[in-house]
């Protein structure tokens, strides 16, 4: 039973070793120089194995490690996010509607955080595309729904991504609205 047991730890600490050196090959980052960070509550139990293998010398396990997934959870700050897929072509543009929707997102998504809270943040993301495209763009918080403000802001973001942009019709397609309340002032955070 022993024996079975620490097998399983061995093929887990092998396969870890092995993931953590394949995600920083394919970085182009040599792990052999670096310190690794045990936390969590089994991280402790694997890192000095899984360093081993992966060929880093040196391991830390921090006082309270195991509470550390606990403490994040403590410390971050409340959000919620919602996506909703909408669809409304650049030319059958209509401002009221297109904000009427953002808005009625963003009241869900707030009430999904079961929060009358007044100092809430709330952070919108359009996707827009070329009409035809299969793939969109995300524009952050735009300051206003206007067309050619939103036309403005596509063709820039088109060309910085892509290195071109067009002068054709383009589409919304989806709506993404985080609310995030501030976080909590611990003594400890």
């Amino acid at each position: 039973l022993t024996a079975t047991a620490a097998g399983i730890v061995n093929v887990a600490d092998n396969l870890m070793a092995s993931m953590l050196q394949r995600v920083s090959v394919g970085q182009g980052v040599d792990i052999r120089r670096f310190t690794m960070v045990a936390f969590g509550g089994a991280g402790p139990m694997h890192a000095v194995n899984v360093a081993r293998l992966a060929g880093i010398e040196k391991v830390i396990v921090p006082s309270g490690s195991g509470a550390f997934s606990a403490l994040g959870c403590l410390v971050a700050a409340p959000s919620y996010t919602q996506q909703r897929a909408f669809s409304m072509t650049s030319q059958n543009w209509n401002i009221d509607l297109a904000d009427a929707y953002c808005a009625g997102v963003e009241r869900d998504v707030q009430a999904a955080l079961a929060s009358d809270r007044t100092d809430l943040v709330r952070a919108r993301v359009l996707s827009l595309r070329y009409t035809g495209q299969s793939h969109s763009v995300e524009i952050d918080d735009p300051k206003t729904l206007e067309l050619a403000e939103l036309e403005a802001l596509l063709k820039e973001k088109h060309e910085t991504l892509y290195g071109f942009s067009c002068s054709d019709g383009w589409e919304l397609v989806g709506v993404r609205v985080t609310v995030t309340a501030p976080v909590l002032n611990l003594p400890f955070s």
